[in-house]
C-alpha cells in the first residue's frame, strides 16, 4: 500500500526544487557540482566509517567569506583531500581545488544563505537552505549515503539473507557438507563446500562486485573469500569458521567449539593488517562468518537427536575477546549462522 502522506512529505522536503527556488539557476549549477563531488569523495572515503559530522559547501554570488573559519588546509584533488577528512570536518569546493577545516564550527544558518550546503551525520543526510534543513530520503538501507555506491552495507545484508540457506541447508552445495541425513555431523573436509556455497551465492547477489575464493592477502596467508567492488577502492575479506563435529567412517575426526571462532577473529585481524600493507590505497573491511553446527550430547554412534539437544546452541552467542568489531573500524560484527538439524519428536 502506498503511503500518500509519506510521498507528500518527501515531495515537500526534496532539496532540488527548494535550492532552485532560493538560489535560482546559479544554485542549481552549484548543486550539480556538490552532487558530483560527493560521488567522487565517497569513492575515496567510506561514509559508513564517518563517525563525526561532514559538511560540504559550494558558495554562490554574494557569499560572506567572513562566515568561514580562517587557516584552512588546501587540497588540489580528491585523493589529496581524502586523508584530511578526520573528525568533524567542513569542506569548501572552490573553482580549483578544495579547502578543508577540521574541528571548526560554522553557523549553517548564515553560510546557507548564499551557498549550497550538504551535511552528513552518522547516516543522516540533509541539505541546509537558508537555515532550514531538507532531509535526503534514505531509499536503500544498505547504503550509508544515497550518493555512494552500495558496498559494505550490501554485503552485510547479503550475508544476513544467506542465513536462511544455511539454517535449512537449502543450498545444494552447503547440503553436501553433512556426513549424515539428519545434519548432525559435518563430513571431513567440508570447508571447501562451505566456501563454494557462499562464493556462488555472493557472486549471484552482489552487484558490480568481483567475488573470488581463496585469495592470498600476502605471500603465505589465504582468505576464504575476497570481494572487490568495481570502480571503487573497496575490498572485503571474508573468513569462514565452522563449529560442531565432523565424522568419517563412524569416527569423529574433529570437534570445534567457541575457541575456533575466537581464533578465526584473531586470524582475520591479522589478515586485515597484512592486507593494509599490500593494498594501502584500498578501504578494506573484514567479515567473520561462523557456521554453527554444534549439537549437544553427540557421540560417534549418534544417528538421531531430540529438539532440545539439536537446537540447544541455536541462541547461544559467542563472547569474543577482544571484540575487534568494537575496537577497529575495519572489522564488521561477526555473523553466526546456525544450521538446524532434523530432530526427532522427543
Amino acid at each position: 500500500m502506498i503511503d500518500h502522506d509519506a510521498l507528500r512529505r518527501i515531495a515537500h522536503e526534496l532539496y532540488v526544487p527548494v535550492i532552485h527556488a532560493n538560489h535560482g539557476d546559479e544554485g542549481t549549477r552549484a548543486l550539480r557540482v556538490v552532487l558530483e563531488f560527493l560521488g567522487r569523495l565517497f569513492e575515496r572515503i567510506e561514509p559508513e566509517l564517518l563517525n563525526a559530522p561532514l559538511i560540504v559547501l559550494h558558495p554562490i554570488s554574494g557569499f560572506d567569506e567572513a562566515s568561514l573559519p580562517v587557516n584552512p588546509n588546501h587540497a588540489q584533488d580528491i585523493p589529496s583531500l581524502a586523508p584530511l577528512v578526520r573528525g568533524p570536518c567542513v569542506i569548501r569546493i572552490r573553482d580549483r581545488g578544495f579547502e578543508c577545516w577540521s574541528d571548526k564550527a560554522i553557523d549553517l544558518s548564515i553560510v546557507s544563505k548564499k551557498a549550497v550546503v550538504y551535511c552528513f551525520d552518522r547516516g543522516a543526510e540533509r541539505f541546509v537552505v537558508d537555515g532550514t534543513d531538507h532531509h535526503v530520503p534514505a531509499v536503500d538501507t544498505t547504503q550509508a549515503s544515497v550518493f555512494a555506491r552500495p558496498t559494505f552495507g550490501s554485503l552485510r545484508e547479503a550475508l544476513q539473507r544467506y542465513r536462511h540457506r544455511v539454517r535449512a541447508s537449502s543450498c545444494l552445495l552447503f547440503n553436501a557438507t553433512w556426513e549424515d541425513g539428519n545434519r548432525l555431523f559435518f563430513r571431513s573436509g567440508a570447508e571447501e563446500d562451505m566456501r563454494r556455497s557462499m562464493h556462488q551465492y555472493l557472486a549471484t547477489v552482489l552487484r558490480d562486485a568481483e567475488v573470488r575464493p581463496e585469495q592470498n592477502v600476502d605471500e603465505t596467508h589465504p582468505i576464504d573469500i575476497k570481494v572487490t567492488w568495481m570502480f571503487t577502492t573497496r575490498l572485503a575479506l571474508i573468513e569462514i569458521k565452522w563449529l560442531g563435529k565432523s565424522r568419517d567412517a563412524g569416527r569423529i575426526t574433529a570437534t570445534h567449539g567457541d575457541s575456533r571462532a575466537k581464533s578465526g577473529a584473531n586470524q582475520l585481524a591479522n589478515y586485515l593488517d597484512a592486507n593494509r600493507i599490500q593494498a594501502p590505497e584500498h578501504i578494506t573491511r573484514g567479515y567473520l562468518v561462523v557456521i554453527d553446527g554444534r549439537r549437544r550430547g553427540l557421540n560417534a554412534e549418534s544417528t538421531t537427536i531430540t529438539r532440545a539437544d539439536g537446537l540447544h546452541y541455536d541462541g547461544v552467542e559467542i563472547a569474543f575477546n577482544p571484540e575487534y568489531h568494537k575496537a577497529r573500524d575495519d572489522f564488521d560484527e561477526p555473523i553466526r549462522l546456525f544450521c538446524e538439524p532434523i530432530c526427532t519428536a522427543t
